[in-house]
């Protein structure tokens, strides 16, 4: 029931309006509710308003740009409308992938958007990064599954980590933990997961078991204030 979505969701942006988690979910709303009207530009227009506002909150996040792109191409396929929605979902895509540049599926995003933009030679180069960029992980993910030890288990749950299965990533964490001791940077993971599932106590008992490097408390201290930010403290 989008109806109902979108007004449960407007109400949590009001409630809460720093967690850009809830416009992005009220971005995707209207870009379902575009896929049900003869012209969707409308919804279209208000997705990249919330794009924008998830992205105000929280420049990082490469999803929300993702979002805006795939956002600004749509709206480039509809001739009559003025605008440089070429140039704004192609920038985007950019931001999206200089903010993770060894993940293939933004590769992908953009390689697709430059076929169906009228720039099959640099898609093409594009399409060359997407295949290396899957070897290389395909290739990560088999040598991490070879071995059952704890390098191994540490690898998968990275892997996990970056493709935001943060209840996997634990998992393989724990059973890195258990096998490795005190091995900090199994440790650091776990302190990453914690604080991504805003378990706020459990990443501070997690942190007092590591050594005090700086590396470790700007870490700590930036993930608890992002955790903050998006509760709306």
């Amino acid at each position: 029931d989008l109806e109902k979505a979108e007004c449960f969701t407007l109400a949590a942006t009001r409630l809460c309006r720093f967690n850009y988690l809830y416009h992005y979910k009220l971005a995707d709303i209207y870009n379902k509710k575009a896929q049900r009207q003869a012209d969707s530009t409308q919804y279209i227009n208000k997705s990249v308003e919330r794009y924008k506002e998830a992205l105000h909150s929280n420049t990082i996040d490469a999803w929300s740009w993702i979002g805006l792109a795939d956002s600004y191409f749509q709206l480039f396929r509809y001739p009559l409308i003025d605008g440089n929605f070429r140039e704004l979902a192609d920038n985007a895509y950019k931001k999206a992938i200089d903010l993770d540049p060894s993940n293939w599926y933004y590769l992908k995003k953009r390689a697709g958007f430059l076929l169906n933009s009228g720039n099959a030679g640099l898609s093409s180069r594009m399409y060359k990064k997407v295949s290396n960029a899957m070897s290389k992980s395909k290739g990560h993910l088999s040598e991490a599954g070879t071995f059952i030890n704890g390098e191994s288990y540490e690898k998968i749950a990275d892997l996990a980590f970056a493709d935001q299965d943060i209840n996997k990533a634990m998992v393989y964490y724990e059973m890195a933990d258990a096998i490795m001791g005190n091995n900090e940077n199994v440790r650091l993971g776990q302190l990453r997961c914690y604080l991504k599932m805003s378990r706020i106590k459990d990443a501070l008992l997690k942190y007092r078991g590591l050594m005090s490097f700086a590396r470790n408390k700007s870490m700590l201290f930036a993930s608890m204030g992002e955790c903050y930010l998006n509760k709306g403290y």
